[in-house]
């Protein structure tokens, strides 16, 4: 009799390990068919699971950025990502879209496992790990690092759940330059905008006659950034992401004074044109148009066209062609900004603020040029 109880629980014990083993194989096994439906011999790797990460912040340039880093995330610890919308616009209740709106999504994912969020939630159920950052000195300790770490620790866990990660702090951070290499190894080679995106940037260079022309491009935020220097000012904020990569040539201001920091941060439309005629002046190519990204009310840009034209520069600004725009697709600033930020990416020159993520993302997407000669921050 007792013999056979302690079969019975021998052979219980290994009816619940296989079951426990059997369970997470089993969801795999699921999830990894999900991607029979695309074309993914060219896959880099067969995952081991899935991350999902449940909380993006700001906008579409921080989301972007976020995503950049979840991309090398992902191939690190071996496991595919679960896509999730866009915010179009970082504000409560704003409208949100599908990443192929603004990103080629089958070049970017072309070699990275990739399953949308439903998919992901009817597999997983309630057997999602979550995983959220420590309390720790992130400016500091390698953040994504200490996640790629925790994450390849868990094997067992099919599924999981991570915060804000990589968190703001990534991005201002010594260790961010560490990751450079591997973002233009694993990243940026499929990394483009959109067709959409393209499209409208491909009709601006031909209206504009820049096909063979040397253009330069420049960013002026303006409105609420000047409260946003304010910000940064009170933190000490010192450069911000890829803007780490070549420095900051207006080195010579001191950056504990306010007065000083904000002629960096948010200087006047004078002054902004004077670094743009500074840096024309250095180089050899007779520029003669300058594409300028701003946010500026009417007021501004009528004395930007001024000081321009002023000193020899034809101000360019993007505006959408209606008739390029589908029928389906709720054109918004963000796809503005998308189609901007491709048009910076291709010209000759590049100016800059190195606190604005925008900006900091272009240099990104043009890392695979010889900026030595051509970024000015």
């Amino acid at each position: 009799m007792i013999k056979i109880k302690l079969l019975s629980l021998v052979l219980i014990f290994i009816l619940l390990c296989w079951i426990s083993y059997k369970g997470p194989r089993n969801r795999l096994t699921n999830l990894n068919s999900l991607l029979d439906r695309r074309i993914d011999s060219s896959l880099a790797y067969r995952p081991i699971g899935y991350i999902d990460c449940t909380e993006f912040y700001g906008g579409f340039n921080n989301q972007l950025e976020q995503l950049w880093f979840l991309n090398i995330l992902a191939q690190k610890t071996n496991r595919g990502l679960v896509e999730k919308p866009f915010k179009l616009i970082d504000k409560p209740g704003s409208p949100v879209a599908d990443f192929s709106e603004l990103v080629d999504h089958s070049k970017y994912y072309s070699n990275l496992p990739v399953i949308k969020e439903s998919e992901y939630i009817d597999h997983c159920g309630p057997y999602r790990k979550r995983v959220d950052l420590p309390e720790l000195n992130w400016h500091e300790a390698d953040q994504l690092q200490y996640v790629i770490d925790l994450i390849n620790n868990m094997p067992e866990h099919i599924c999981i759940n991570i915060g804000f990660v990589p968190s703001y702090d990534f991005f201002g951070s010594s260790s961010f330059k560490n990751w450079v290499p591997d973002f233009k190894k694993l990243v940026l080679p499929n990394f483009k905008f959109s067709k959409l995106i393209i499209d409208q940037a491909d009709s601006f260079i031909k209206t504009n006659n820049l096909e063979n022309t040397d253009y330069l491009s420049a960013q002026l935020r303006r409105g609420d950034y000047k409260e946003h220097c304010k910000r940064l000012f009170s933190f000490g904020a010192d450069t911000w992401a890829f803007g780490m990569v070549y420095g900051d040539k207006f080195s010579d201001f001191d950056r504990s004074k306010w007065e000083e920091f904000e002629k960096h941060c948010y200087p006047s439309i004078p002054s902004f044109v004077n670094r743009i005629t500074d840096f024309k002046s250095s180089k050899s190519s007779n520029v003669i148009k300058a594409l300028v990204l701003t946010n500026a009310n009417n007021d501004e840009i009528a004395e930007l066209k001024n000081e321009l034209s002023s000193n020899g520069l034809e101000f360019l600004r993007f505006e959408p062609k209606l008739e390029l725009i589908p029928s389906n697709v709720k054109w918004t600033i963000t796809h503005s900004l998308a189609v901007e930020m491709e048009l910076a990416r291709r010209g000759k020159y590049l100016i800059g603020n190195r606190h604005s993520t925008i900006f900091t993302n272009l240099i990104g997407t043009r890392l695979d040029e010889n900026l030595d000669n051509n970024i000015f921050i």
